[in-house]
């Protein structure tokens, strides 16, 4: 419809052509108008400013209408533009502006928070499972962070730096060593704490054996002689299992020398048992047998044709 006024409100975007008419009815037309749809603009966090490569803060701000090219602008510290992405390793609250071919403006009405990268802290390592025995894996232990540094998730490493084995995140079944704990959040910053887990000594056996022997006074027993032990958690249990049944115990012993009476030679077992229940085997332990200590002469009778011989037979202990 025609209108008195040169002025004309637009609402939908599309291409316009203007047609005037004079008094007399005669028209004519305007090259075609365009009418870009309304500028708008939006911007999204895509990164945060991180411990980790690369560690700047991402922004990407994305006009919406209007006519290109477009101008940006960002307020709120400091940063720089590659095209409309915006990067800053500066933490603070930031709002963008964006300018189109026909100087229009608009603006983002949220501000983007950028955070800065704070580490995480480790406040205290603890051991909370002992290992009993050398050589076992049944330590554990607990990690305790500062939930408000750092931000979520959190991961833990556990790697011995004695047998360099890595755990990862596995806190328990561990080895005796010097252990390095190290948490990372989720914007790769970190923190690291130390703990050393110990571990007994191994059990130590000195012992002795002597053989059944014959003198002039008879047969001497043979005894099996624990001189002492060492290593393990004292106190501990002696037990000796042999031949013919033989089943002897001492306990409660700190390490201290005790001697087992043997009666009968042969192969016997020496079993040390600390207060953890660990244990030391010693097996195959011989008890010697005394004939190699006696003399022994036999001395025949004079041969007869008929009748029953006889002979002499005379044993001695040697000097």
């Amino acid at each position: 419809s025609y209108q008195a006024s040169n002025v004309f409100a637009i609402t939908i975007a599309g291409t316009y052509v203007i047609r005037v008419q004079d008094p007399n009815g005669c028209t004519a037309d305007s090259n075609p108008v365009t009418v870009a749809p309304q500028l708008t603009v939006s911007a999204v966090l895509n990164k945060d400013i991180t411990c980790t490569a690369p560690a700047l803060a991402q922004i990407t701000v994305t006009p919406t209408g209007g006519v290109g090219p477009f101008t940006y602008a960002g307020s709120g510290g400091s940063g720089t533009f590659a095209g409309n992405v915006f990067t800053t390793n500066t933490p603070g609250n930031y709002t963008f502006t964006v300018t189109d071919a026909n100087l229009c403006s608009a603006s983002t009405t949220t501000a983007i928070v950028v955070s800065p990268a704070v580490n995480p802290d480790i406040t205290g390592v603890s051991q909370t499972q002992s290992i009993n025995c050398n050589g076992e894996n049944t330590a554990a232990i607990s990690i305790s962070i500062d939930n408000t540094k750092g931000l979520a998730p959190f991961v833990f490493n556990v790697l011995n730096t004695t047998t360099g084995t890595n755990y990862g995140t596995h806190t328990s079944g561990l080895a005796a060593g010097d252990y390095t704990i190290t948490v990372t959040d989720a914007k790769g910053c970190t923190d690291v704490d130390n703990i050393t887990i110990s571990q007994p000594n191994p059990i130590v056996v000195d012992y002795d054996v002597d053989p059944i022997t014959c003198g002039a006074g008879g047969v001497s027993l043979g005894r099996i002689i624990v001189n002492g032990v060492t290593g393990g958690t004292p106190n501990y249990t002696y037990h000796v299992t042999g031949v013919n049944g033989y089943n002897q115990k001492f306990n409660n012993q700190p390490g201290t020398s005790q001697v087992f009476d043997i009666v009968d030679f042969g192969l016997y077992e020496l079993i040390i048992t600390d207060v953890n229940g660990c244990q030391k085997l010693h097996q195959n332990i011989l008890v010697a047998s005394p004939p190699d200590d006696l003399d022994i002469t036999v001395s025949p009778s004079p041969v007869v044709c008929s009748g029953t011989g006889s002979a002499l037979v005379a044993v001695s202990s040697s000097p």
